[in-house]
């Protein structure tokens, strides 16, 4: 019988706003940043409700079946239609 491995994708919402804040406080996704310092869970909501609400930016969760695997971002940039994406993956399914 074949099981399926789906994967989906879904736009973030402020409900997925303690998960993501977890994941990028998580020691290895700390030392993969550009910026190793921790987040505070102030900076991080202020974060997230900014990038909610920019229309060059869209956050997605990912996941397989109910499981959420990871958050990808992508940063437009306004002036070249180019995107920057950020990939952080849920730590217990690296």
């Amino acid at each position: 019988m074949a099981t399926n491995n789906k994967i989906t994708t879904r736009l973030a919402t402020l409900r997925d706003s303690r998960l993501i804040w977890r994941w990028r406080n998580e020691p290895r996704t700390r030392l993969m940043s550009l910026n190793s310092e921790s987040v505070s869970w102030d900076d991080h909501q202020s974060w997230i409700k900014s990038v909610l609400k920019n229309m060059h930016v869209i956050l997605l969760m990912v996941q397989q079946k109910s499981l959420a695997i990871g958050v990808v971002r992508f940063d437009e940039y306004e002036t070249s239609k180019k995107f920057l994406v950020n990939i952080n993956l849920n730590p217990s399914e690296r």
